[in-house]
């Protein structure tokens, strides 16, 4: 597999996908809950959209062969992962990696060049 290294960007859609939906949970809450209860949720809610923020996201990775990758978070720690499902759901891409079930990686629209987002779409249909 040559010229399989990706660059990735923060992306915007998905802070807007999710800032979408923290508006439409509070919004849900405040019309069924009472106020002092739907502003505990409100706080609730903002402090778990920042913890995410703040969690180290996928930065760089690179395919070695078809299911051997190489990946760096914004922490700088590089990791070498066995790839075992690549989902494509047409605004985002999830890939499986077989050492890490608990987590998956998301990769949105947004954060690759539309070359490498279109390399990326022929992988997902080819895994």
């Amino acid at each position: 597999m040559a010229n399989t290294a990706y660059y990735l960007k923060r992306s915007r859609a998905a802070i807007v996908f999710q800032i979408g939906l923290l508006l439409f949970i509070q919004c849900l809450v405040s019309v069924l809950l009472p106020v002092w209860l739907a502003g505990l949720t409100l706080i609730i809610l903002l402090v778990s959209f920042w913890i995410q923020l703040k969690r180290p996201i996928l930065d760089y990775f690179q395919a070695f062969s078809i299911d051997e990758w190489s990946i760096r978070s914004t922490d700088q720690v590089v990791q070498h992962m066995r790839l075992t499902r690549v989902v494509n759901h047409h605004f985002y891409i999830v890939l499986y990696f077989q050492q890490q079930t608990a987590c998956s990686h998301v990769i949105w629209y947004d954060q690759l060049t539309r070359k490498d987002w279109k390399k990326l779409k022929l992988l997902a249909k080819l895994f």
